[in-house]
C-alpha cells in the first residue's frame, strides 16, 4: 500500500473543517459542523487513501495473448 495515509486524511479533515464551518453557520452550530467535518473528512481520506493504493492502480494489465490454450481429451471427442 501507499506509504503516505497521512496526506489523504490530512486532505479529508482539512477539507471537511472547511466545509463543516460552512454548514456549522448556516445551521447556527458551528462546533457540530466541525465535528461532522472532521468525521466525515477523515472517512473520506481514509477511503482515498484506500482506493488510490490499491494493487489494481499500481500493476498494469498482463498481456494474455502468450496463453496458451489447451483442450482436454475425452472419451466422446477422440
Amino acid at each position: 500500500m501507499d506509504d503516505k495515509p497521512g496526506l489523504y486524511i490530512g486532505l479529508g479533515v482539512s477539507l471537511g473543517i472547511s466545509l463543516g464551518i460552512a454548514f456549522g453557520t448556516a445551521i447556527d452550530n458551528i462546533g457540530l459542523g466541525i465535528a461532522l467535518g472532521i468525521s466525515l473528512g477523515t472517512t473520506l481520506g481514509i477511503v482515498a487513501w484506500m482506493v488510490m493504493s490499491s494493487d489494481s492502480n499500481m500493476q498494469p494489465e498482463e498481456d494474455q495473448t502468450h496463453v496458451r490454450k489447451f483442450r482436454i481429451r475425452t472419451k466422446s471427442n477422440k
